[in-house]
């Protein structure tokens, strides 16, 4: 519930500092007092959108605080520590700055964060209802979730919710796969071409260097026998390295008796070298017998090598990756093929998994319809006690207009009520009279008074346009209604401020030409006065003081 709230520096407010306690909490004053300015200001402080105008000392920053105490089971709590704030016990402490540009800055515990999730702490602390507007109850997108909680069927949403999660993966994939494949389609006939010509070209790793070489030495054969015969004619003869080897090593071993040592150690590198010019001379042969002057061998070579190198200009690729080009078109072809039969197998997927959807949003469906029921009776039998006995109240519930089904089911859910016999169904947003609608939301809140929302609700002058005993009844149920949440109403009715617990009065003061809005506690003699003030206007008569006593007395009865 709401504690505290501290504003410095706003509107007419230059410094103010409240504190509220639990039950209902009245805000009164006349009008153009600045009651208003309280709401402004817990509105800014809860992530409403604010502006420069709000600034009452442009050389000073605007700062609300609101303070909350939480329970540990409050449903902001798992918010909160999702988002890494750090939390103080029970105690949660909102703040927001606006400096004179209008940019603000927004903490939690003093940590910084998004006005964005300042906004979605607030909407999980306070539920403002107003006559006018398009919040809270009056918001037809509040409806669902206000009937859902109304019925408590949170097993059942959790159901739907998980199967729609599954059937949208289903079909995210399906669509993936889809478009995959139409794209791979598209080139399915390039790719074709283009792995044909590859496999027919079949160009391998290296082979380029390879093809190089052999150019070279083809385009220079002539010139390679010429120095080969030469090199040839030095081993061979009876002037070759190996006739001079042989006649040195035959010398040596006319000798070899002679000094054995000397001559051993000749004859071993001699012999060795003699081995080693024969082979040489041996390899130089095969050289020769295996060079290859036909000038179709060069041509076929230049073919081979031209045909590589404009494949690969024309797929924008080097050489050696034309084949890894053919194993990556390959396999793209590879998969269209799958592709094909995969889809028919995510299609039966997808079909079966929206088919569980739709079995428990049906299911969802039934248990809203039956809560609805429920609502519906449980307001009809609030109403004669708020003075509309012929008025009627319908929760409406139809498939969604796009016809196509939602996480939250396949319902769209719209209150609508009838203020008499003679009219038609509307919804309860374009009722005409803001009394009666006042009276409406006020039937609605009993009735969901028990649904476990943890939220302070601020009534925002619900009760203008009633008087007499309606007000009296709607005094009633605002107290009822404290006993299981925190409610705090801004009210000009002085039956409902009769059977406040706590009483704050505004007053807007103008001195030495400044004007300022001040508000303040009050209680016995004081509050007596004040709801003396609001039955009989600006001069107060002892009839009134009797009648606000008795008005106090009488509720606390």
């Amino acid at each position: 519930m709401l504690r505290h709230l501290n504003i410095q520096n706003l509107i007419l407010i230059d410094s103010l500092d409240l504190t509220f306690d639990n039950g209902l909490c009245v805000l009164t004053g006349e009008t153009g007092a600045g009651k208003s300015i309280l709401l402004d200001a817990l509105g800014c402080v809860l992530g409403a959108r604010t502006n420069i105008g709000i600034i009452k000392d442009n050389s000073l920053p605007t700062s609300v605080t609101a303070g909350f105490e939480i329970s540990p089971e409050h449903p902001v709590q798992k918010v909160i520590s999702e988002h890494g704030v750090t939390l103080d016990g029970k105690n949660l402490l909102l703040k927001r700055i606006i400096n004179k540009s209008g940019k603000s800055r927004s903490f939690i515990n003093d940590q910084p964060i998004t006005v964005a999730f300042l906004r979605h702490v607030g909407e999980k602390l306070v539920e403002i209802e107003s006559q006018s507007g398009n919040i809270g109850i009056l918001n037809p997108t509040t409806h669902m979730d206000i009937l859902d909680k109304f019925g408590n069927y949170k097993e059942t949403l959790l159901i739907a919710s998980k199967k729609y999660k599954d059937w949208q993966k289903k079909s995210a994939k399906l669509q993936t796969t889809l478009t995959e494949l139409d794209s791979a389609k598209n080139n399915e006939e390039f790719l074709h071409h283009v792995t044909s010509e590859l496999e027919v070209l079949s160009p391998q790793n290296g082979e380029v260097e390879k093809l190089d070489a052999e150019r070279v030495r083809l385009r220079h054969g002539h010139k390679v026998i010429e120095e080969l015969k030469k090199a040839s004619s030095e081993f061979s003869g009876e002037r070759g390295i190996i006739s001079k080897l042989q006649t040195t090593i035959k010398s040596m071993e006319r000798i070899a008796n002679m000094t054995p040592d000397t001559a051993n150690a000749c004859l071993a590198p001699l012999n060795q070298s003699l081995f080693e010019a024969m082979e040489a001379e041996d390899q130089l042969s095969l050289w020769l017998q295996k060079i290859d002057l036909n000038p179709e061998s060069l041509e076929k070579v230049e073919e081979r090598l031209f045909a590589l190198r404009a494949t690969a200009r024309k797929h924008n690729v080097s050489p050696d990756e034309l084949q890894k080009l053919y194993y990556d078109l390959s396999t793209q072809l590879e998969t269209i093929k799958k592709g094909k039969v995969a889809i028919n197998s995510l299609k039966k997927e997808e079909e079966t998994s929206r088919g569980v959807y739709n079995n428990a949003a049906e299911s969802l469906s039934k248990k809203r319809i039956i809560a609805a029921k429920k609502l519906d009776s449980a307001i009809k039998s609030e109403l004669p006690s708020l003075k509309l006995g012929k008025a009627l109240f319908k929760t409406v519930i139809e498939t969604v207009n796009d016809g196509l089904p939602h996480i939250n089911g396949i319902d769209s859910i719209r209150f609508k009520i009838k203020t008499n016999t003679s009219s038609h169904f509307g919804p309860l947003d374009q009722i005409s009279s803001g009394g009666e609608r006042s009276r409406f939301l006020l039937a609605l809140k009993v009735c969901l008074a028990d649904n476990g929302d943890m939220r302070s609700l601020i009534f925002d002058e619900i009760d203008n346009g009633v008087g007499g005993a309606v007000a009296d009844a709607i005094g009633k149920r605002l107290a009822e209604l404290s006993n299981s949440q925190q409610v705090i109403v801004v009210t000009h009715s002085p039956q409902v401020a009769a059977r406040a617990k706590q009483h704050f009065v505004v007053t807007k003061v103008d001195e030495n030409g400044s004007t300022e809005t001040t508000v303040d506690l009050v209680e016995d003699k004081d509050r007596q006065e004040e709801i003396a003030r609001m039955l009989s206007g600006a001069s107060v008569t002892e009839e009134a003081r009797a009648a606000a006593k008795s008005l106090i007395n009488g509720a606390l009865k």
